[in-house]
């Protein structure tokens, strides 16, 4: 008899069997939510610059635009071939395993096609997560930058907000 997984065990097996691939993607994540978070940073600096009559900044603020747009693109392609092999290999196994121990068609169609329900948790959930807690830290930055003894408040109501939600 197989050893029942539970869902948080069955998402570690997943993760360590493909753990080069996946560090590879969240990276390229990582490098295109630092990209998008900084521009508003660039945005500001590009503006100052237009105002003392130098676009050198502007040219800048529009390089680091296309870059995140370039790797975001690259990012989605990535995940795209990556999660759709994860996918491919899961449900190829959860189907031969099935259909070894005999389990009736209906059923092993049902469990192959609940496997991608794992794979969209690593595509879609966890880099919305990410991309959440990063645009917060960015917010969190910026209002501590500028409003300095307000920005406690903020971040305590926010943090209220969501989890009264």
């Amino acid at each position: 008899m197989a050893p029942a997984f539970s869902k948080n065990s069955f998402v570690r097996l997943i993760m360590m069997a493909h753990k080069t691939k996946i560090l590879a993607t969240y990276s390229v994540l990582v490098a295109e939510n630092l990209l998008f978070a900084l521009l508003p940073f660039f945005l500001g600096k590009a503006i100052d610059g237009m105002l003392n009559q130098s676009y050198t900044r502007f040219t800048f603020y529009i390089a680091v635009f296309s870059l995140g747009i370039l790797v975001g693109t690259f990012r989605r392609m990535l995940d795209t071939r990556v999660f759709a092999g994860v996918w491919n290999k899961l449900s190829s196994e959860t189907v031969i395993g099935l259909l070894d121990k005999g389990v009736d068609s209906a059923k092993v169609i049902t469990r192959a096609s609940l496997s991608s329900r794992f794979v969209d948790f690593f595509e879609y959930n966890l880099p919305t997560l990410f991309r959440c807690l990063t645009s917060m830290g960015t917010a969190v930055v910026m209002l501590a930058m500028v409003v300095g003894m307000v920005t406690p408040w903020v971040v305590l109501l926010s943090a209220l907000a969501v989890m009264w939600s």
